[in-house]
């Protein structure tokens, strides 16, 4: 089956818009499969306005003015039904030497529709077109055949099956899948929040990150809150003291850093984990992506953040096979 793999160690922030490795890395990031606008010769919007005219249906497509891609009209009207639907369709698909009548694309599959018409080209036709529907479903291929007669009468009930088909095989038209990229990326992206690698580096430009170095001096702007004087070393009264000074993601203050050690080791067995995880983890709590030196600098933050979280109680080191961190009640 055709794929494409890409690995990159670079974003969309370090290249430019222009560049060909840019084009190729936003494809990879957001595929499409639009419709091609141009069917032969001529548009779909074109293609509509000759498939109501009479004139032209008295001759085949291929003799039309436009050249157009397909074997009869009737291939034409299902063509635009699917197309309406928001499917990509591909009329006359080559492939192993052969031809399709109408080739169904999704992001993760495709199915060959194939047109009988009421004309009809006697038995030996008939054989050697199931011959080439063998050999292609041999190679993968799955096929989904309509009779001209059902699709005149009732065209509706005539594609019912069609799109129970492609909903089987996990082919969906271009509103649905849109629709589920936009809908993931708004439950996977905090709000407001930029590309993670400039992310990563403002963790570095950020001013609090000088305040960081002296621990007792950030435990005592701790102190001076009534909501941390209350929490006593109990873990519920740290992490609402914590929500409630959340300044989002992007200015990330100690305290957010805190909270996410405190969240991510209330998730795991026994609320411990090694030391060497603890940064990973607390990455994947705030929802942050980074490698390379905003990720070492990110690390120096969790370790000072975890001494002041050892001090208050909330958190010991201890030693095991490995050095690890667990959480305290």
């Amino acid at each position: 089956q055709d794929q494409l793999w890409l690995f990159h160690s670079v974003t969309l922030n370090d290249l430019r818009p222009e560049c060909l490795r840019s084009r190729l890395l936003a494809y990879c990031l957001n595929p499409k499969v639009d419709q091609p606008e141009e069917i032969g010769q001529t548009t779909i919007a074109e293609l509509r306005r000759m498939a109501l005219n009479k004139s032209f249906r008295e001759r085949k497509p291929r003799e039309a003015d436009a050249l157009l891609p397909f074997d009869s009209w009737f291939e034409v009207d299902v063509f635009i039904k699917i197309v309406d639907r928001g499917y990509r369709v591909l009329p006359q698909y080559e492939v192993a030497g052969y031809r399709i009548d109408l080739v169904v694309e999704g992001l993760k599959g495709q199915l060959a529709v194939e047109c009988d018409g009421d004309a009809w080209h006697g038995p030996d036709k008939y054989e050697s077109d199931m011959a080439r529907q063998r050999d292609l479903q041999r190679c993968g291929w799955v096929f989904w055949r309509l009779r001209g007669y059902d699709f005149y009468r009732d065209p509706d009930a005539a594609l019912t099956e069609l799109w129970e088909a492609l909903e089987r095989l996990k082919i969906t038209p271009r509103q649905a899948w849109e629709s589920d990229r936009k809908k993931s990326e708004k439950e996977s992206t905090p709000k407001d929040s930029s590309p993670n690698s400039d992310t990563a580096d403002r963790y570095r430009e950020n001013p609090e990150d000088e305040a960081e170095g002296d621990d007792e001096g950030e435990e005592e702007r701790e102190e001076e809150s009534p909501s941390a004087k209350n929490a006593g070393g109990r873990l519920d009264h740290a992490l609402e003291y914590a929500r409630l000074h959340s300044r989002g993601p992007e200015a990330m203050p100690p305290l957010d850093i805190q909270n996410a050690i405190l969240q991510s080791l209330q998730k795991c067995p026994n609320r411990s984990c090694t030391l060497k995880s603890l940064t990973s983890r607390a990455l994947k709590e705030l929802g942050v992506l980074t490698r390379g030196n905003p990720r070492l600098e990110f690390e120096k933050r969790v370790m000072r953040n975890l001494g002041v979280l050892k001090r208050k109680g909330l958190a010991e080191e201890y030693k095991a096979k490995n050095k690890r961190i667990r959480l305290l009640a």
